[in-house]
Order: C-alpha cells, then sequence, then structure tokens
C-alpha cells in the first residue's frame, strides 16, 4: 500500500486545537480535504490517470464531517469531473475474548442521506474510490472490504467472483495512526491479488503514533519520519516541545466534535485542568480558562438554558467576557 504524507495547515489546526467544534471545524476539515484533492490532482496528472466513475464514501457519521463533497465541488467547480455518493454505518467495538478491536458495517436509512440502494448502485460501478475517515486501528476498513461490495458470492454451491473493473481506492484521514499501514498490509495485499483492488493511505501532516491501549488516542509526538517537516515545525511552534507529548489526542471523538459538543468540550476542560494553567500552550489556556468559566456560571445559575457550544459562538473574546460577566450578575 502505497503511503503519502502531505502538508495541510487546517489539518494541523484541528489536531492541535481540541477546543474547536461545530461550524469552524467543518470549514478546516474541509479545507484540509481540498489540501487532500490538490494532492491527489497532482499524483494523478490533473485527475488524468484516474478512472471513471468516482464515488465517495462517506463513512458515517465522521466520515460526512470531512466535507470532502464541499472540497470537490470548491476545486472543481463545473460538473465534470462528476463525483457520485455512498453512505455506509460503522461501530467499532472491543472483543471481549480476542481484545482486538472489530468493526460492524451496515446501510442506516435513519441517518443517511440516500437510500441504500443508491449506496450499493455507486459503490459497484466505480471505478476510482475516495474515503475521508479518522483512523487509529484500521478496523473499520478491514470491516468494510468484508462487504458485499468486496466478497465473492456463492452461486449454486460455487464460489463466484463478482464482474467488475479494477478499483483504485484513495484513503484519506486528517488524523490516522502509524500501525495502519501495517495493519492493512495483509489485507491490502490480498486485495490487489484477488480483486485487482489497489489502495493508496493519504496521511494529512502525519502518521501519528496510536495509544494501543485504549486503541483511540493519537498522540502528536511520533518519529521524524513519520512527520511533514513543516507539520513537526507548526507543533514545535504552537505546543511545544515540551507538552506535545501531553496533548492526549490529535483528533478525540470526532463525531462528538459535531453531534455532542457541551460532552466533548466537557472532556477536554476536565483533561486539561489537571495541568498548571501556566504549562499549557497559550492558545489551550486561553480556550480552558474560558470554557470552565461559564461551566462554573451554568453550574451556579441553572434557571439559564445556554450551552457551552452557544457560549462559544459569540463573536469575539471581548463578547465571551461580556456575556460571562452579565451572567455573573445574574
Amino acid at each position: 500500500m502505497q503511503q503519502t504524507i502531505f502538508f495541510s495547515e487546517a489539518g494541523l489546526k484541528i489536531v492541535t486545537n481540541p477546543f474547536l467544534v461545530g461550524d469552524e471545524l467543518l470549514e478546516l476539515a474541509t479545507q484540509s480535504s481540498v489540501d487532500f484533492l490538490k494532492q491527489l490532482h497532482s499524483d494523478t496528472k490533473q485527475l488524468s490517470t484516474v478512472k471513471h466513475p468516482v464515488c465517495l464514501l462517506n463513512i458515517l457519521r465522521g466520515g460526512r464531517y470531512y466535507g470532502l463533497e464541499s472540497a470537490w465541488k470548491r476545486l472543481y467547480d463545473t460538473k465534470e469531473p462528476k463525483l457520485h455518493l455512498a453512505e455506509i454505518r460503522a461501530g467499532r467495538y472491543l472483543n471481549a475474548g480476542t481484545k482486538e478491536w472489530n468493526c460492524n458495517v451496515w446501510f442506516d436509512e435513519e441517518i443517511s442521506s440516500m437510500s441504500p440502494f443508491y449506496s450499493k448502485q455507486n459503490l459497484l460501478k466505480c471505478q476510482t474510490l475516495i474515503i475521508g475517515d479518522t483512523i487509529a486501528t484500521g478496523s473499520t476498513l478491514k470491516a468494510f472490504s468484508c462487504v458485499s461490495f468486496f466478497q465473492k458470492k456463492k452461486k449454486k454451491g460455487k464460489i463466484k467472483k463478482k464482474v467488475r473493473e479494477p478499483l483504485t481506492v484513495y484513503i484519506f484521514s486528517i488524523a490516522g495512526s502509524s500501525i495502519v499501514a501495517k495493519n492493512l498490509r495483509s489485507l491490502v495485499k490480498e486485495l490487489q491479488t484477488n480483486d485487482k483492488i489497489n489502495v493508496h493511505l493519504y496521511l494529512a501532516n502525519a502518521a501519528w503514533e496510536l495509544n494501543e491501549e485504549n486503541g483511540t488516542d493519537l498522540s502528536l509526538v511520533t518519529s521524524r519520519d513519520n512527520i511533514h517537516p513543516k507539520a513537526f515545525e507548526y507543533i514545535d511552534k504552537i505546543c511545544g516541545k515540551n507538552f506535545a507529548k501531553h496533548m492526549k489526542c490529535a483528533v478525540w471523538d470526532w463525531g462528538q466534535r459535531f453531534d455532542g459538543i457541551d460532552e466533548h468540550l466537557k472532556e477536554v476542560v476536565e483533561y486539561f485542568h489537571t495541568f498548571h494553567p501556566a504549562d499549557l500552550p497559550p492558545h489551550i489556556r486561553k480556550h480552558n480558562l474560558h470554557t470552565l468559566h461559564v461551566y462554573l456560571v451554568l453550574a451556579i445559575k441553572t434557571d439559564y438554558t445556554m450551552t457551552v457550544f452557544e457560549y462559544f459562538n459569540c463573536i469575539s473574546v471581548k463578547k465571551q467576557n461580556l456575556f460571562s460577566n452579565r451572567l455573573m450578575k445574574k
């Protein structure tokens, strides 16, 4: 599997600031997706080597928040090259027996923007597949490769391969781990040999070190071979050499940063509150103190229904301070 690490400043802003949520985070994710598509555009000679139809697979819910469809429209403002869409739902779980991460994959009509029928049709017809998703252990991608889209099928007791054209898969991750290539090596080799499926992995800025104890957290500290030189300089400047290792995770719970914003911010505040404010990077210290402040205010003013997310939607820090002072006087 070919792996490409490319520079994306928008992606770095995401992984170094867990207080980014909602629309602001989606805009940065979309910009990082634009950076990926520009890199792909360059690597494929202006997409001349990309075979059509091209399908974008959103793995719900997190993949939808990569903004790849919007990024494609920004980069290619005409109707061609056309991008088809497919959506599946995926849920990871830790196998109690094997202690390994596994994943269930299914079509979810309740939250999907399209019917399973059209998702399946677009997946089966495409010759180029683009997937945007946060990658830790790679269990989601392993599970997806086992659905009927890839599998051989039985017919009258015999195994018969599905007839389809060779497929190229481009996987893009704003936050991907350094063990993904290793974990997927055997699977990718099998897909390439048996099904003529080639897989290319694109990682924004770095292949982050995975905390294998919880199978989730991606450390901002990684080997120099696994990080873009500009990304290394950026993290060193923003987080500092001594604190980068304490940033806990490059992405946290990606979906929760959109669908469970208050819960996410509470978790972030609780974590950084264990450090002395003087030890925190300036941008973390600023956000942490403001967020902690509003939690204290809301805890006291139980009759006030404002959420933390609404608080952060105040246009400026000055307005946040004025708003907090007004609440304190209530």
